[in-house]
C-alpha cells in the first residue's frame, strides 16, 4: 500500500503552477549560492551581518514557496483535503512486506543515532558553555561550517526563523505540490516519486556541505518515505520528523566563540659576521 491521492487532477493551470516550483527548487542551491559565500567571508566594514542577511532572504523565498503552494492547491481541477495529506495517517502494517519493514527500522535507528547525540551536544551546550564553542572545539571543525554558525542573538533569531518557515515551506511544496502533480498528473509510481524528492531534498541542502547535504537528504527519505509508505496520507508524519530534526538542529546550535589564540611564533636567529675567527664563517647570534 502507498499514498496515491486517488481524487486529485491538478488541470492545465495548476500544472504550469507546480512545474514552475519544482523549477525554482531546484534552482534555490544556485540562487542562494552567493549569498553563502558572502556569510562565510569576513564580515564587512560597516558592521551589517551577511548570516541575516542570508537568513532573511531565504524567509522570504520560503513564504514564497507557501504561497505558490496555496495557489496550487486553490487552481487545481479536483482536490480534496486527503489529496494533499489533510487527514490522519493509514498504518497498514508489514505482513506482507517484510523487506519495508527492515528498511523503515534502519531508517529509525539511524535517526536515533543521529539525533541523540545532537541532543546531547545541547545539553552540554546550555549547562557547561552558554552555547558558545570554546576555541579547542571550534578549531576542530571546517571554517566554512564556523563562518555559518551566529555570532550573537540576531543571527540565532535569524536562524530559527529561517528554518521554521523552511519546515513550512518544505512540507507544502513537497507534499502539496510535487507529490501530487508527479503521482496524478504525471502518473509517476510512488518508488519514482520518492527518488525525485530525495534527489530535491539533497541539491537543495547542497550549500550546507556534503555531510550536510547527506544528513538532510537521509532524514527527508525517512520524512517522505514514512508518508508514502508506512504511516500513509497524512502530513503528521512528515512534519513530525522534520519538526523534530529541525528542533534538535537549533537546540544544539552553538554561538561562534573566538578563535584560538595562535602560538607565539619564536624569532629567527640574527646573523652575522665575526671577523676575528679567521675563516669567514657567518655564526648565529642569539
Amino acid at each position: 500500500m502507498f499514498f496515491h491521492p486517488l481524487t486529485f487532477e491538478p488541470g492545465p493551470v495548476a500544472t504550469v503552477i507546480g512545474l514552475a516550483l519544482i523549477v525554482c527548487l531546484v534552482a534555490q542551491p544556485l540562487v542562494f549560492r552567493p549569498l553563502f559565500r558572502a556569510a562565510r567571508r569576513p564580515a564587512p566594514a560597516d558592521g551589517s551581518s551577511p548570516l541575516v542577511r542570508l537568513y532573511r532572504a531565504t524567509v522570504w523565498w520560503y513564504l514564497g514557496e507557501m504561497f505558490v503552494g496555496m495557489v496550487f492547491v486553490g487552481t487545481a481541477s479536483a482536490v480534496t483535503p486527503a489529496d494533499i495529506g489533510l487527514s490522519l495517517p493509514a498504518f497498514h502494517g508489514f505482513a506482507d512486506r517484510p523487506g519495508l519493514l527492515a528498511v523503515v527500522l534502519c531508517g529509525a535507528a539511524f535517526l536515533a543515532l543521529r539525533l541523540f547525540p545532537m541532543a546531547l551536544q545541547a545539553w552540554v551546550l546550555w549547562r557547561y558553555t552558554g552555547w558558545t564553542l570554546r576555541g579547542e572545539a571550534q578549531a576542530g571543525l571546517s571554517r566554512a561550517t564556523v563562518a555559518l554558525l551566529p555570532e550573537n542573538v540576531a543571527e540565532r533569531r535569524a536562524a530559527v526563523l529561517s528554518s521554521l518557515t523552511w519546515l513550512l515551506g518544505w512540507t507544502v511544496s513537497v507534499h502539496w505540490v510535487v507529490i501530487p502533480l508527479l503521482t496524478s498528473g504525471f502518473g509517476l509510481s510512488a518508488w519514482n516519486t520518492f527518488v525525485t524528492v530525495c534527489l530535491l531534498t539533497l541539491w537543495g541542502a547542497s550549500n550546507t556541505g556534503w555531510r550536510g547535504a547527506a544528513t538532510t537528504a537521509f532524514v527527508g527519505a525517512t520524512a517522505t518515505g514514512w508518508y508514502l509508505f508506512v504511516f500513509v496520507g497524512s502530513l503528521l508524519t512528515p512534519l513530525l520528523v522534520w519538526g523534530l530534526y529541525v528542533a534538535v538542529l537549533l537546540a544544539a546550535l552553538p554561538y561562534r566563540g573566538p578563535d584560538a589564540a595562535p602560538e607565539p611564533v619564536p624569532d629567527e636567529p640574527v646573523m652575522t659576521w665575526r671577523l676575528d675567527d679567521g675563516d669567514a664563517t657567518p655564526k648565529a647570534r642569539v
